[in-house]
Formats: C-alpha cells, sequence, structure tokens
C-alpha cells in the first residue's frame, strides 16, 4: 500500500505518530503512537467514531500516554522510528477492511474499524 492510496488526513496521522515517537525517544512506531495521534487531531473522525462507540476518551489518553511513558527509550539514533510488527498488520488489516467497504483509499475510518476489530494484536 503506497502514500497515494492513504488519504491525506491518515498521512497526517501517520506523521504526527512519526515525531510523537521521535520525541519520546521510542525505537518503533507502535500503533499506540498512531492511536494517540489520532485522538489529538482536531475535530478528527477517529474521536467522534470512538464516542459513538462508547469509549471514555479520557480514560484511553491516559492509558496510552501511560503505556507509552513506559517504553524504552533510545538515544543517539538519528532517522525514523521503525514500524513495528503490530502496526503494520494493523495497517494491513485496516486496508483489508477498505477494499472490502469497496472504498479506494485508506482513512482513518479504516484503521480506527480495525483497531477495534483487534487487527495486528495478535487476537
Amino acid at each position: 500500500m503506497g502514500l497515494e492510496k492513504i488519504t491525506i488526513k491518515l498521512q497526517e496521522a501517520l506523521q504526527g505518530a512519526q515525531r510523537l515517537a521521535s520525541k519520546s525517544g521510542h525505537a518503533e512506531l507502535k500503533c499506540e503512537h498512531l492511536l494517540l495521534g489520532l485522538l489529538q487531531q482536531e475535530g478528527g473522525l477517529a474521536v467522534h467514531l470512538l464516542e459513538k462507540a462508547g469509549v471514555d476518551l479520557t480514560v484511553l489518553k491516559a492509558n496510552l500516554i501511560t503505556l507509552l511513558d513506559r517504553e524504552p527509550q533510545v538515544e543517539g539514533v538519528s532517522g525514523q522510528p521503525q514500524l513495528e510488527r503490530n502496526l503494520r498488520a494493523m495497517l494491513d488489516f485496516a486496508d483489508e477492511v477498505r477494499s472490502e467497504m469497496g472504498d479506494e483509499f485508506l482513512s482513518i475510518e479504516h484503521v480506527v474499524l480495525s483497531m477495534m476489530k483487534g487487527g495486528g494484536s495478535g487476537n
């Protein structure tokens, strides 16, 4: 799946997640980085979808921050964090969701649905 098949909003969320991981000194870009990035998007679709699903966003954000704070920090590493295996699997699953829905572009909606179904989590 190339960037030309990903919506601009999802590209922005991935870039935000990457910045969050880099700023935190994390060597891997994880689903948690992406989800926290989605929750921080101004007027974002992910927030709306998760609220509709009854998710307590305050608790979710606090849990994500706690999980990410426990991640090992790497100092002196230049370059971008590597995509974690689970994030790659979740994005692949989201692409399958996109295909099943008959959509042309991979979007935040597909990613949120994939995360809610446990795509890439090994469940």
